[in-house]
């Protein structure tokens, strides 16, 4: 028989059962599931069976029921005369309440969006707590948070929603998940996992993510955030000691430079795991990192994490780059200021584009460097794909940087959605393709054959996606 005697304090319940204290009050006042008593000063103490109401109402959550349904089928038992902690739940009651369950988190994302996108931080707030109450931590990140984010970023791309609203809502976000992990009980575990992202990969929601289930599981975790030098992560590792070290990527030059810290890593026998966004766009970037590969799924990168301490694995192979490419690399970042002043030239007249150059020149810098790195320049295509596609979208921003963009006012009234599009496509693709035929005919004046590498592929992609050949 379940002991009934109060003995637990909040601390003890929220370690045994992983729940928040702001869902368990919610549970308390709402559903009176679980009812501790209280102490004579106030404080709530719990008994083991309230222990285990919890869990079974966490265990029916899981099988996809609501937790308002969840507690009437409690109650329901209560009143029939039985225990529900001894009778083996029917699913056959709960038909579809799996999809039910889905359906209600699709619902509460699509309330939360709509409240972020309005800047109203109270009542997405509030949306988000009623997410929390309805499902387990896990759940809500996964189908309210990272979806939502998903959707954030293809609008974003898209230009239906600006860039100030983007970071609102990221740092919405990233306020919960602190939040969440700020609450989270002491680690029970001897394990420690050193977390972080590499120089100049600044989103860090995933992995922050990342850190929260894993202090779920128990772990101790040290947290760096974004953008951590190569030279500070190993530092930090030779202080902290860990027993992991985490590292997430979600840019193609970014995971350029993680593979940069692998290799060091590798070198001083210190294991790592990686993952990101980019290891899922460009897959074959995987065999050319020595580390252990996670996943694009939080919840089976936390499987993996576990898996690698119970029984560790030897890392792949790596892909062995061809030395051509890294010479070619060498003379590329040793020609590189003559190369971008050069571009900067040939634009002169075009005085719009003036305060967008640097960072253009920068962005192509590193993307090519990294591919050269990686030792396959048809990597490249992705990111040329994905700036091609999002200038032929008119942007809701009015900022110099965009200046390169068409915008929405410049294009007539009168002409038809259809057409719009097409000149919108035609106008800003023109000037990305302006400057890699710029950029390219640098390359050859400043590298000679050795940027044959290069600029034979800036015209492969170009005459494959139908542009005008470079000359």
């Amino acid at each position: 028989m379940i002991n009934r005697v109060p003995l637990f304090n909040l601390n003890a319940v929220l370690k045994e059962t992983g729940l928040t204290a702001d869902v368990l009050r919610i549970w308390e006042k709402r559903y009176q599931l679980p009812a501790p008593e209280r102490s004579k000063g106030g404080q709530r103490l719990y008994s083991q069976y309230d222990i285990e109401t919890i869990k079974w109402l966490q265990n029916r959550i899981r099988e996809g029921i609501r937790i308002g349904r969840a507690a009437e089928i409690w109650k329901e038992f209560v009143k029939n005369g039985n225990d529900p902690l001894t009778v083996v739940i029917s699913k056959s009651p709960i038909e579809n309440s799996t999809s039910d369950h889905e359906n209600s988190m699709d619902d509460l994302r699509a309330q939360w969006l709509d409240y972020c996108l309005k800047f109203d931080e109270v009542m997405a707030d509030e949306v988000l707590k009623k997410a929390f109450a309805l499902g387990s931590i896990e759940s809500v990140c996964s189908n309210v948070l990272q979806k939502g984010l998903n959707f954030v970023g293809t609008q974003w791309y898209q230009g239906t929603i600006s860039v100030q609203q983007e970071h609102f809502i990221a740092a919405l976000v990233i306020r919960h998940l602190e939040t969440l992990i700020s609450i989270l009980p002491s680690s029970s575990r001897s394990e420690t996992i050193l977390l972080g992202c590499p120089e100049g990969e600044r989103h860090s929601i995933p992995i922050l993510m990342l850190n929260l289930f894993l202090r779920r599981e128990g772990y101790k975790t040290v947290f760096l955030g974004a953008g951590i030098p190569t030279s500070e992560l190993l530092n930090a590792v030779k202080i902290i000691q860990p027993n992991l070290v985490i590292l997430s990527a979600q840019q193609f030059h970014t995971a350029a430079t993680l593979q940069t810290a692998a290799s060091i890593f590798l070198k001083n026998s210190t294991p790592l795991a990686y993952g990101g966004g980019i290891f899922v766009d460009i897959p074959e970037l995987c065999s050319r990192i020595p580390a252990y590969y996670l996943s694009d799924d939080l919840l089976e990168s936390i499987k993996r994490v576990n898996m690698y301490f119970t029984a560790p694995q030897q890392i792949p192979t790596v892909f062995q780059v061809d030395e051509a490419y890294r010479q070619v690399n060498e003379l590329y970042q040793r020609s590189r200021r003559q190369i971008e002043l050069s571009v900067i030239q040939q634009f002169e007249k075009e005085t719009l584009l003036m305060p967008v150059l640097e960072s253009a020149n920068f962005r192509f810098y590193q993307q090519i460097s990294s591919a050269l790195q990686f030792g396959d320049m048809n990597f490249l295509k992705r990111d040329l794909e994905w700036l091609l596609g999002m200038m032929s979208y008119a942007r809701k921003e009015n900022t110099p940087g965009n200046a390169i963009l068409v915008e929405e006012t410049v294009l007539n009234n009168w002409m038809l959605d259809e057409s719009k599009q097409i000149l919108r496509e035609k106008q800003s693709s023109d000037y990305v393709l302006k400057f890699v035929i710029a950029y390219s005919n640098a390359i050859a004046v400043y590298m000679g054959s050795s940027g044959k590498i290069i600029t034979d592929f800036l015209k492969s992609f170009l005459i494959t996606k139908h542009y005008y050949p470079l000359q």
